[in-house]
Parts: structure tokens; C-alpha cells; sequence
């Protein structure tokens, strides 16, 4: 997949060649919202790319900071979903945050989002 087929800064006038992947994934992600299933997976998703945690390396350094460069990627890959939830809707990411399909669990998909998306 090529990085910059996300790119925001394309010039203008030149067909953007990742206009068409762009247009698949909205649609892709209009779907999941859809469902209760497809908020489900979403909502997994940007708990397992820790975009609302704030981590900071250790005065240690070593492996906590390569752990801190590992999670700042995983983010990365959360922001870009965040980008296209807003991109594909602008109420989708506040209804994602709003709809709660099981209250009981307090990242709304069934449990710890380390363990791995489940089926119900």
C-alpha cells in the first residue's frame, strides 16, 4: 500500500491516484457504522491503537522507549482511522462515542481491548 495515497497535499489540477482506494474505505467504513457489530470493531480498533493515551518514556530510557516509539505508531494507525471516520461523516465519530451497544463493559466491545476482538 503506498503512503501517500493518504496524503492531504495532493497538487491541485492532477487526478489524486488514491481517490478512488479513499472512496472504498468511506464506504468501507460507512458500512461499519451501520451495524452494531461494525461500531463494535471500530471502537476495538481505536482502543487497541491507544489514541486517548498519553504515554511519556521513563527517565530509564531503553526498553520503555522502544515501547513508547512502538505505541506512537500504533496511534498513528488510529489517527488515520479517526481522519477517515470524519472524513466518510462528520456525526460518525461523535455517534461512535455516543452509541454504546453494551454499557456493561467499559470499553464498549465486550471487555479488555488487549485480549483481541471476540465474537459475542
Amino acid at each position: 500500500m503506498n503512503g501517500n495515497a493518504f496524503r492531504e497535499d495532493a497538487a491541485p489540477g492532477r487526478e489524486d491516484p488514491g481517490a478512488r482506494q479513499r472512496a472504498r474505505l468511506v464506504a468501507a467504513v460507512d458500512g461499519l457504522m451501520a451495524s452494531p457489530e461494525g461500531r463494535d470493531f471500530l471502537r476495538w480498533l481505536l482502543a487497541v491503537c491507544r489514541c486517548f493515551e498519553a504515554q511519556a518514556p521513563g527517565a530509564a530510557g531503553g526498553a520503555l522507549a522502544e515501547r513508547l516509539i512502538f505505541a506512537e505508531g500504533a496511534r498513528q494507525v488510529g489517527m488515520h482511522l479517526l481522519r477517515l471516520l470524519q472524513t466518510a461523516g462528520t456525526a460518525h465519530f461523535p455517534n461512535l462515542l455516543l452509541t454504546r451497544e453494551d454499557d456493561d463493559e467499559p470499553d464498549g466491545c465486550g471487555g479488555d481491548p488487549s485480549a483481541g476482538f471476540h465474537a459475542r
